[in-house]
C-alpha cells in the first residue's frame, strides 16, 4: 500500500512538473482575448524567424492616441521596440493591441525561412517599411532624372532605402545588337551589382520588352539550370539564371518579379505565361502587371505603345502595394 501511494505522489509530482513547464513555456493566453475594436485591417499576419514587422505603420488612419502592441507568446516572436515586431522561432501566437478599453488580437504565424509558404508573402507595408531595395528593369523602370514614377511611389509609400539599375533600352537575355548599343544586359547588370544585391532585403525586377523586340525566344522552365552563365539563350533561361544568382548572392533576399505590362501583340502574353511558370517553380513572388489595362482602355493608361503614363505608372503602384 506504501509502494502504491508513493507511486501515486511521484506521478502526482511528475504530471504537476509537466503542467507548471508547458505554462512556462507555451501558455499563450492572447487566443481568448476577444477583439473589441479594429487597429489594423488584417485577418491574420505571417513573417519569419528574424524578419521585422512594423505595426505602427499598419493602424488605420483614423486612429489616434497612444496605441500599445505586445506578443502573446515571447517564445515566438518579441518587440524590438514600441512598434517595431520580430520573428524569434516557429510557431503561433497573437498580436495584441491595446488602446484604454479597446482591444484587438490578430494571429501571427512565425515561419522558417525556407518554408514555401513565404512565397506568397503580401507586400504589407509593416513588412517592407524602411527596409532596403533594388529596382532592375528598363526604361519602363528607368533611373535617373526621369525615374520611373511607379518606382519613386513605391519607394515614398515604403519609405525604401534604395537603388535603382533600370535603365531604358536593356534586354534581360545577352543579344549582341543590344550589348553593342548599350554595353550590358539585364542579368550582367545583376552579376556586377553582387554588393547592392547582398544588402538588400527585397529586389524589384522587370524585363522584357526589349527581349520581344530582338525576338529572343521563350524557351522552357528548366533552361540554364545547369552549368549556367549570363550569356542566355532564352528569355526563361535568362530568369532562371537571374533568380538563381540572385539568391546565391543574398539567400535571404526577397524577389518580387513583375509581369511585362500590355502591349499589343501575342508574345508578350507567351513571355509572361513562361515567367509566371519559372516564378512559381522557384518560388518566387509574381505580380500580375499585364491585366491592367486592355486594348479598349490602352490609351488612358500608355504615353506610347510600350510605356505608362502618370495614370499608368499610378495603376502599377496601387497593383504593388496591394499584393
Amino acid at each position: 500500500m506504501k509502494k502504491q501511494l508513493k507511486l501515486l505522489a511521484c506521478c502526482s509530482l511528475l504530471l504537476l512538473g509537466g503542467i507548471m513547464m508547458t505554462g512556462c513555456n507555451d501558455n499563450d493566453e492572447s487566443s481568448s482575448i476577444k477583439s473589441n475594436a479594429t487597429f489594423i485591417e488584417k485577418e491574420e499576419i505571417c513573417i519569419t524567424v528574424d524578419e521585422t514587422y512594423n505595426l505602427k505603420v499598419m493602424l488605420k488612419d483614423d486612429i489616434q492616441g497612444d496605441v500599445k502592441f505586445s506578443i502573446g507568446n515571447t517564445k515566438y516572436a518579441s518587440m524590438q521596440n514600441e512598434n517595431v515586431m520580430k520573428g524569434v522561432s516557429v510557431g503561433d501566437t497573437n498580436i495584441i493591441i491595446r488602446q484604454d478599453k479597446s482591444v484587438q488580437s490578430i494571429p501571427l504565424h512565425v515561419y522558417a525561412k525556407d518554408d514555401e509558404r513565404v512565397s506568397i508573402f503580401t507586400l504589407d507595408k509593416g513588412r517592407l517599411y524602411g527596409k532596403k531595395a533594388v529596382f532592375y528593369g528598363d526604361s519602363i523602370s528607368q533611373w535617373g532624372t526621369f525615374q520611373s514614377e511607379w518606382i519613386l511611389k513605391v519607394a515614398d509609400y515604403y519609405q525604401l532605402s534604395h537603388i535603382n539599375y533600370g535603365i531604358s533600352g536593356t534586354t534581360l537575355a545577352y543579344t549582341e545588337h543590344r550589348f553593342n548599343l548599350y554595353g550590358h544586359w539585364g542579368t550582367e547588370m545583376m552579376y556586377t551589382h553582387e554588393s547592392d544585391n547582398k544588402a538588400a532585403d527585397y529586389i524589384f525586377v522587370l524585363y522584357g520588352t526589349n527581349d520581344i523586340d530582338e525576338q529572343v525566344p521563350v524557351g522552357g522552365i528548366y533552361d540554364m539550370l545547369e552549368e549556367y552563365d549570363d550569356l542566355n539563350p532564352t528569355y526563361t533561361g535568362a530568369v532562371n539564371y537571374a533568380i538563381t544568382l540572385l539568391q546565391e548572392q543574398n539567400p535571404n533576399v526577397r524577389i518580387v518579379w513583375l509581369s511585362l505590362i500590355y502591349r499589343d501583340g501575342e508574345n508578350v502574353k507567351k513571355y509572361n505565361a513562361a515567367l509566371k511558370d519559372v516564378c512559381m517553380s522557384h518560388l518566387i513572388k509574381f505580380i500580375d502587371m499585364y491585366s491592367l489595362w486592355t486594348v479598349s482602355d490602352k490609351w488612358d493608361y500608355m504615353q506610347d505603345s510600350l510605356h505608362p503614363n502618370p495614370a499608368g505608372n499610378q495603376k502599377m503602384f496601387e497593383k504593388i502595394i496591394n499584393s
